[in-house]
């Protein structure tokens, strides 16, 4: 009975030692694959370094074909993609003014809202005063 537990105990630990060691195995395959792909993604430099912005581009440049050709000819085989913006920034002031003046709009309607909401709060009389969300946007 002793030899028969004994080699129970033998076995049981061999299949331990054979599983343990088919698993270490698949790890270090892993941790190789894993490594490789580290170096090759350490190795790439990011786009950030070779991003260039050109602003004032003069109208005759102002296709991508013709910046690319440009560009190919300053730094030949290091363009990646040329890529123009659909219009000049100065189209943007007056959108960034209308939204502010939007912006300003809502904060006062809250702001008045809330006052009368506190008056109505603690008098406990309806706020006469106050408008319902619907007419407050409509004066955007």
């Amino acid at each position: 009975v002793g030899s028969q537990y004994y080699l129970h105990e033998v076995i049981a630990t061999l299949v331990g030692l054979f599983f343990t060691a088919v698993q270490l195995w698949l790890l270090a395959g892993e941790a190789k694959h894993w490594m490789r792909v580290r170096l090759a993604y350490a190795e790439t430099a990011p786009p950030e370094i070779y991003s260039v912005m050109l602003r004032y581009v003069p109208r005759s440049l102002r296709s991508e074909v013709r910046l690319r050709r440009l560009c190919d000819e300053m730094y030949p085989g290091q363009v990646h993609s040329v890529t123009l913006t659909p219009g000049p920034a100065a189209q943007l002031g007056p959108l960034v003014q209308r939204l502010d003046d939007v912006e300003r709009k809502i904060t006062r309607e809250q702001t008045i809202n809330e006052a009368y909401r506190k008056v109505e709060e603690s008098t406990k009389v309806p706020c006469v005063h106050c408008r319902r969300p619907e007419k407050s946007m409509a004066i955007l």
